[in-house]
């Protein structure tokens, strides 16, 4: 009876500590993480270039790290022009993307009038009224939001910057005395708690990450096929919202597909509507038969667990929960079946 309030007390007391990690350290040590994580994937080219060619590994480290640096920029710039240019696209055909919602407004009007036995110009007098309503005082609300929070937006886009920028520093760094720092790491006395903790860290978050970046592809380029299909002028700009948005719990896919289904219904474009259902469901059952299985098959969990905790992690920490739900799971099994094996070690020392 002992041994099981023994094993009680370390599992919500590891919980409760990783929970307390989580809540107050990770925000302070985002950029070594991510650091660390460059790092480990920049490393071994590193290592390779220094076997092949007698570069030192800190300057071929800091030669990868600024290149990956130099591709993320450009991927930014790039993907920074082309919404440039869709908007562009956008203003260009404004006066048909007006008309059509005027005449969309129209054949809703109708539909309400018909179901309800009113007259659609009412109907129509009735919602343009709400809006004029709507419209009162709209500049002044717009400026105090724009005055309350575009001050902490450019705080926070300044500090993301800073944080990117000392992450590659930092990546440099860890790259230049990696060697000297994993001797140092293997004279501690927790060095192989430590190692094999980090192991399972760096798999939890490398098995997340491939398993959103597969599924977002998959969505993506399914909803591209879909909507040039429909020949849908910002198919594929549409099709990358729709992946990011699937990619978000209690949001996904669906709020974008299922009312522009209802649109197509409702504008007798019977057609598209069947191919935007499609589209979704095709959506809906991609995430859901690859993502458990993504993750479940690299950490060895049960995908009810995962589930579980994905939503604990959500409840806890918001959409960082998505990550550190399944993270914190498999770092509070790690760390007991840790202390498990000290105490084995313990016992055999013992007897």
């Amino acid at each position: 009876m002992e041994n099981k309030f023994v094993k009680f007390g370390e599992i919500v007391g590891v919980s409760i500590g990783v929970y307390i990690v989580f809540k107050y350290m990770i925000p302070i040590v985002t950029p070594f993480i991510l650091a660390y994580a460059i790092c480990q994937l920049l490393y071994p080219m590193a290592e390779k270039i220094n076997r092949r060619t007698k570069i030192p590994i800190g300057i071929s480290g800091t030669i990868l790290v600024l290149l990956l640096a130099a591709i993320v920029v450009a991927v930014l710039v790039s993907a920074l022009n082309y919404l440039i240019n869709q908007f562009e696209i956008f203003i260009q055909n404004k006066d048909v993307i007006f008309q059509w919602l005027d005449n969309f407004f129209g054949e809703i009007c109708g539909f309400i009038g018909r179901f309800i036995g009113s007259e659609q110009t009412m109907v129509e007098a009735y919602f343009f009224d709400l809006m004029m309503k709507a419209q009162d005082g709209m500049g002044e609300k717009i400026f105090n939001f724009l005055a309350d929070h575009g001050l902490p937006f450019l705080k926070t886009l300044g500090t993301f910057i800073i944080l990117i920028i000392m992450a590659f520093i930092a990546a440099i760094l860890l790259i230049k005395n990696k060697r000297t720092m994993k001797l140092g790491l293997r004279r501690n006395l927790f060095a192989k708690e430590i190692i094999q903790i980090t192991r399972r860290t760096g798999q939890v978050s490398a098995s997340f990450l491939k398993s959103q970046v597969v599924i977002m592809i998959l969505v993506a380029l399914i909803c591209g096929a879909g909507l040039i299909l429909l020949k849908n002028p910002y198919a594929i700009l549409v099709a990358v919202i729709i992946a990011f948005m699937d990619a978000l719990p209690l949001i996904g896919s669906g709020t974008i597909l299922i009312p522009w289904a209802v649109i197509y219904l409702l504008s007798g474009e019977y057609y598209k509507a069947v191919v935007i259902i499609i589209l979704y469901a095709f959506c809906a059952l991609i995430r859901e038969i690859l993502e458990a299985r993504l993750m479940g098959s690299k950490l060895g969990v049960n995908e009810f667990y995962i589930l579980m905790a994905t939503f604990v992690g959500m409840t806890l920490f918001g959409l960082w929960g998505i990550i550190l739900g399944p993270l914190g799971l498999v770092l509070i099994i790690e760390i007991l079946n840790q202390i498990d094996d000290l105490k084995g070690e313990q016992s055999e020392k013992a007897s």
